[in-house]
């Protein structure tokens, strides 16, 4: 059976995707792991290669460039303006590049209450799979190995077409939507696992976590072994990463992507996340000067490398995250992203204070918890829900903890704290950490 799996797999990858097949042959047959020398020359050359490219083949970019005394050779890229969502929607057509090319056109989840639409050439599309592919490998997977899927929104349509269909099954891959599940539902999913009996899981760490948690409060018996799971397009506490071990009994790996801007990054076996370098480069700018920072919380700036259909330059991402030079001790010399801290429009702002998510953060680091929300009501007051693994996790300690540290950035402040596993969802089925009832 596993032979005829491989088999099926390769023989569907060949023939629907044959981008992502040549990707992945030439990955196997040269040195994957490339020195810090060679990821930065590679970066410099790709980022000149694509302004080139933008400058002459796309209308908006001609035009910025010019405006800017922008060349092809930029030593500061921070003289390119960052490219936002409205710039793109306002710009679309003048965006997409004269060279014809096939390309897809996708939306964006809209997590942030902005869905963006976008177009994506095939060959940045061959990557993004092949690189998911890799990015598994480093949890054990191999070739025609089983994959569940279990999220909502763009990892998993409500509305699966025969072909969708058709093409999972040869490539080994079953999906099963979150959105809106309840704990019956959960069980049905768990008796068609056992029966299918996956190798590798993966989907959003929100959903993930509340199928841990079912797991572990039901002793819900599982008749497979999982290689590993993967958590993706949320951020995963420390906490919520220990209880999906502990329901799988398999290690947990983090990843970061983001389709429109061509970034995808994954953990290794010591669990930090190695950007990618092939399609996009990622880098993190300062929120108040602009200018490209290391080892500090910063706005994650995407330019896509490869994509010549849709090319996108200094593309604010909405995240924030931390960006780090150092290299990491399991060998592999490519960047790392130290930690996601968020959106950039996740931010609390009361008593005239604004206080961002990497300080929330920070503040919620200091909480054992599996999951947790805080939200801005319209009073100004802050209604905090917890996660927690059981009642001896918080106590009356870790409530004034949380009071203290709350008062000392806001100061007077009515906080209300409900321990609970009822959580909002964004439209698209993703757990959103920081939530606004008020314009404030």
């Amino acid at each position: 059976m596993l032979f005829f799996n491989k088999l099926k797999f390769i023989s569907t990858l060949l023939l629907l995707s044959p981008k992502v097949f040549w990707l992945i042959f030439k990955d196997f047959c040269s040195l994957s792991d490339k020195k810090r020398a060679d990821i930065d020359s590679y970066n410099k050359n790709a980022f000149e290669s694509i302004v080139r490219f933008a400058f002459e083949n796309s209308k908006y970019y001609e035009t910025i460039f010019e405006d800017k005394g922008v060349d092809y050779y930029i030593e500061n890229k921070s003289k390119i303006p960052v490219l936002n969502k409205e710039e793109i929607k306002r710009n679309f057509n003048e965006i997409v590049a004269k060279e014809n090319v096939k390309y897809r056109e996708l939306s964006s989840g809209g997590s942030t209450g902005e869905p963006l639409k976008y177009q994506i050439s095939l060959l940045s599309d061959a990557y993004s799979h092949f690189l998911l592919y890799k990015g598994l490998r480093n949890g054990g997977y191999c070739f025609g190995d089983k994959i569940a899927v279990f999220a909502g929104g763009s990892l998993v349509s409500r509305l699966k077409t025969k072909r969708e269909m058709l093409v999972s099954f040869l490539l080994n891959k079953r999906k099963y939507s979150s959105y809106g599940v309840d704990h019956n539902d959960l069980d049905k999913i768990i008796l068609d696992m056992n029966k299918w009996q996956p190798n590798i899981l993966r989907g959003y760490a929100s959903s993930i976590l509340f199928l841990a948690e079912h797991i572990l409060q039901n002793n819900s018996e599982l008749h497979f072994k999982l290689k590993s799971v993967f958590t993706t397009s949320e951020m995963l506490t420390s906490e919520a990463r220990k209880v999906i071990s502990s329901a799988f009994s398999c290690p947990v790996f983090d990843s970061y992507g983001l389709n429109d801007g061509g970034l995808t990054a994954f953990e290794c076996t010591n669990h930090r996340m190695h950007i990618d370098p092939e399609r996009g480069l990622l880098e993190v700018i300062d929120e108040v000067t602009g200018e490209f920072v290391f080892d500090k919380p910063g706005i994650i700036v995407a330019t896509t490398l490869v994509d010549k259909r849709f090319p996108l330059i200094r593309y604010n991402t909405g995240d924030l995250g931390v960006l780090t030079k150092k290299i990491c001790s399991c060998g592999k010399e490519t960047y790392v992203l130290d930690k996601l801290v968020g959106r950039e429009t996740d931010f609390l702002s009361i008593n005239g204070k604004k206080i961002g998510s990497p300080v929330l953060t920070v503040l919620m680091g200091q909480v054992e918890c599996n999951k947790y929300q805080i939200i801005q009501e319209v009073d100004e007051s802050i209604t905090l829900l917890l996660s927690v693994p059981n009642e001896s996790y918080f106590n009356e300690t870790d409530r004034n903890k949380i009071l203290n540290s709350f008062e000392s950035h806001f100061g007077d402040i009515s906080i209300n704290i409900l321990i609970t596993n009822m959580f909002e969802e964004s439209k698209n089925g993703k757990h959103k950490f920081i939530l606004r009832r008020t314009q404030a």
